[in-house]
């Protein structure tokens, strides 16, 4: 049954207690019956937990996986198919399909002035507790951010604000990415630079993005499933490459 308030299109990624208690809730509980009714009350909160993660008006596909402990604004979209692991926060942006989003990521957080008397919302945000301005003083002077579809964010990895990252990129662990990433291009450090590409040729790079394999239906998909680990022969099967590449990659 899903819980009051809970939006009925999230995909469940936690395992959901279906048992009932045999033991009985008499008062005279033995330590075992204690330990096992601790234990279901603690998945039920986490289901609670779970179903909390997404606001209701949020723009987030059927098909996506949000894991417990992560929090999404509602503001956020993601595209199908796309996960998002444990304890991440996404504050703001677009994220795209067929996205694999790590634990501990944070996407989109607001920024703090750096160049007033001080950086404290205090003097700045009505919606800051206690004391707080009475109106708007300062607003977010960059966008959010914006990611492509089949995008990997690897673990502890900070998407700030302005960031563009392009389809099929890779962020690694613990990158901070504040700024524009190529497509296909693999980032690492802080700030994130540039490590090298996932796919390095240039003509099978644009020939990959154009075939847009992240808007096939599901039947398609599973057709092609067996060409997805080796990118020249999904080009040569599915892309459309120019006829000096094409000879290059039958050769």
């Amino acid at each position: 049954m899903t819980p009051p308030g809970a939006p009925g299109n999230m995909r469940r990624c936690c395992r959901r207690s279906g048992t009932r208690d045999k033991a009985g809730g008499g008062k005279n509980m033995n330590r075992s019956t204690k330990i096992k009714l601790a234990r279901k009350l603690g998945k039920v909160l986490r289901f609670i937990q779970y179903w909390s993660v997404q606001p209701e008006n949020s723009s987030i596909h059927s098909t996506v996986c949000v894991e417990t402990g992560s929090r999404i604004a509602p503001s956020v979209s993601i595209g199908r198919y796309s996960y998002v692991g444990h304890n991440t926060m996404i504050q703001s942006g677009s994220i795209g399909a067929f996205c694999s989003i790590s634990w501990n990521v944070t996407i989109g957080a607001d920024e703090h002035p750096v160049s007033g008397a001080s950086h404290h919302p205090f003097w700045y945000s009505p919606a800051h507790h206690d004391l707080k301005s009475p109106v708007w003083r300062w607003g977010q002077t960059k966008a959010p951010p914006v990611i492509g579809n089949d995008v990997w964010i690897g673990a502890g990895a900070t998407i700030l604000r302005g960031a563009v990252i392009e389809d099929g990129a890779v962020i690694a662990a613990g990158s901070v990415v504040g700024s524009h990433v190529p497509a296909y291009s693999v980032i690492g450090g802080i700030p994130g630079k540039l490590l090298k590409y996932a796919v390095e040729d240039d003509e099978l790079r644009l020939a990959l993005r154009e075939i847009r394999w992240w808007e096939w239906d599901e039947a398609r998909l599973q057709e092609a499933a067996a060409s997805f680990g080796n990118v020249e022969e999904f080009v040569r099967l599915y892309g459309a490459l120019p006829r000096q590449e094409e000879k290059r990659l039958s050769s």
